[in-house]
Formats: C-alpha cells, sequence, structure tokens
C-alpha cells in the first residue's frame, strides 16, 4: 500500500501544520509508503490549481488506486469506522491510495471527469483551513494506521463525561 497527499498548494515556511502535517506523514512512512504531491511554487490562480490537480490525478490514478477526496460534503465517519474504510480498500486490493485535499476553492468539478468513484469524505461539518485540514487527515490516517495494527494509540470510548452520561 502506498498513500499520496495530494494537494493544488504548497505549506508556507515553517508553518505550524506544516510541522504537524510533516509529524504525521513521518509516522505514517515507518509503517508504508507515503508522499506528499504539490506544485513546487504556489498557483497564481485558481485555474492553475484545477489544471494542477487534474494532471496529477492522470499520472496517479492507475488501476489498483483509490482516490479520497476531502470535501465539506463528503461523508463524515469516526476514527474507527475510517480505519475500516481504509482496511476495506486494502482487502480489495487497493495498490494505493490518493487524499486529494483542494485549496480555499475547494475541489474543481473536472476530478469527476478522471476518477469515477470517488470517495467523498469530510472531516467535519465544520470548515477548515485547508491547511490544517490536511494536517488533520495525516493525523486521521496515522490514527487508522495504529487502529489497524492494535497499536494504543486511539483510546476508543475512554472519556469518562461520556460514559458517566450514557
Amino acid at each position: 500500500m502506498r498513500y499520496f497527499f495530494l494537494t493544488p498548494w504548497r505549506f508556507e515556511k515553517n508553518a505550524p501544520t506544516q510541522n504537524l502535517f510533516s509529524l504525521y506523514l513521518e509516522r505514517i512512512s515507518k509503517q508504508i509508503s507515503c508522499h506528499q504531491t504539490c506544485p513546487r511554487s504556489p498557483p497564481a490562480d485558481k485555474q492553475s490549481a484545477t489544471q494542477f490537480l487534474v494532471r496529477e490525478l492522470e499520472k496517479l490514478n492507475t488501476p489498483g488506486t483509490a482516490v479520497v477526496c476531502l470535501d465539506e460534503n463528503g461523508k463524515t465517519m469516526s476514527s474507527q469506522k475510517f480505519s475500516d474504510f481504509l482496511g476495506a480498500l486494502e482487502g480489495k486490493g487497493i495498490k494505493q491510495t490518493i487524499f486529494c485535499v483542494g485549496g480555499a476553492y475547494g475541489l474543481p468539478s473536472e476530478i469527476s471527469e478522471i476518477v469515477e468513484n470517488a470517495h467523498m469524505i469530510s472531516l467535519s461539518a465544520m470548515t477548515f483551513p485547508h491547511e490544517m485540514a490536511l494536517a488533520m487527515l495525516a493525523e486521521q490516517v496515522y490514527r487508522a494506521r495504529t487502529i489497524m495494527g492494535g497499536h494504543p494509540y486511539h483510546h476508543a470510548d475512554a472519556s469518562e463525561l461520556f460514559q458517566s452520561q450514557r
């Protein structure tokens, strides 16, 4: 399995969200191959960001690839369900997963022309800056991998407050 985090933008140098994303990318890389794919320089406008995403998806979207798009209207799921989802992709023989995170204007409709069955997911009903969403996605991918491996990183149902109100 290989993961690609595809974005049409770059982090600002030394941004806290870049440091957080890099931390989780490094942790995931200890388990499986993963990479960030982004332009060398920031796109000048929405059209060039779209062209970058389309070009990279055309290159990366080979047979045995799943594309997971972050979108505010996508399906929300718990960390456990997300882990199950990624595990199911692997169980189906998927060799690589592309996590696609748009910029300030979201993801372009052209993606649906390249990817027939993209999985649309949302981190929350709330909207987050795209840099923060990418860092949070990387943490959730890491969390999903630890759940799959039985590592104690994820403390499911550990909230005493939640337990006391059942």
